[in-house]
């Protein structure tokens, strides 16, 4: 590949990148909104409400550090859900196919818009909870370092696993079927209410088996940056398994797609 070739790419990448982010600019103040009144709903009810019923106090720092993560989770099954209505539909996405530039980078750029997508959402999550929870939120322990790398990393893990989820999608009248039955049963069993150690203490078998899952690693790598290492699984565990996660499920999700869309 030539230096031209090179310069001429990401050019053109640049350039497809910051069209889709303007587009997202312009739905930004209504999505913020919604993002605020889920955080609320979810944080305040464990962390004001649970304890009620016997739960801990601490319960609502816990829920706000896995909202981070949540914000990128969640965004995975809106990501499929208008990918795959694209796919079926107008196909926009053929366009950029026209354009002097590698078909496997085009879905590389469509993962980096998702992952930004959510790091948006993302960096407002914690500013929002310590606002509603205040002396509930112990932020002492958190490491600004670790916090941005692994955050980085667990957005882009989720704009490679949407291309993954929506290459295993023939057509809209399955796409329930996204998260039923990969998206929740995932996020639900990946410690995103409780914690590994939890797990563990309950059943090391079923522990073990759960290391399988790749939503642990970002729920425990978060909480751990957030609220300390200690009872969560290592930062320096976790990290690898992202990033290795990332690279394996975008392999295959954009394997997947060129071969659906006959990508030359």
């Amino acid at each position: 590949m030539t230096t031209y070739s090179l310069q001429s790419y990401s050019r053109i990448f640049w350039k497809l990148f910051k069209t889709d982010m303007i587009i997202f600019s312009k739905a930004l103040a209504g999505n913020m909104f919604d993002v605020m009144i889920w955080v609320f709903g979810y944080v305040g009810v464990a962390a004001y409400i649970f304890p009620q019923l016997g739960m801990t106090t601490s319960m609502g720092q816990f829920m706000a550090v896995s909202s981070v993560v949540n914000c990128s989770i969640f965004e995975i099954w809106s990501v499929t859900s208008t990918f795959i209505s694209d796919l079926c539909g107008r196909k926009t996405i053929t366009y950029p196919l026209t354009l002097p530039l590698p078909s496997w980078l085009v879905l590389v750029k469509n993962a980096c818009v998702y992952a930004i997508r959510s790091m948006v959402f993302g960096m407002c999550v914690l500013p929002l909870t310590k606002l509603l929870l205040w002396n509930r939120m112990d932020l002492s322990q958190m490491c600004i370092p670790k916090f941005l790398v692994i955050f980085i990393a667990i957005n882009f893990f989720g704009g490679f696993f949407a291309l993954f989820t929506a290459s295993l999608v023939k057509d809209m009248n399955v796409i329930g079927s996204v998260w039923t039955r990969i998206i929740f049963p995932l996020w639900l069993l990946g410690c995103s209410q409780f914690s590994w150690q939890t797990i563990y203490d309950m059943s090391p078998t079923f522990a073990y088996v759960s290391l399988a899952n790749p939503f642990l690693y970002l729920m425990e790598g978060m909480r751990g940056t957030v609220l300390g290492q200690q009872g969560s699984i290592s930062f320096w565990i976790c990290l690898p398994v992202i990033v290795a996660a990332s690279a394996f499920f975008g392999w295959i999700g954009i394997r997947r797609i060129k071969r659906r869309l006959d990508f030359v």
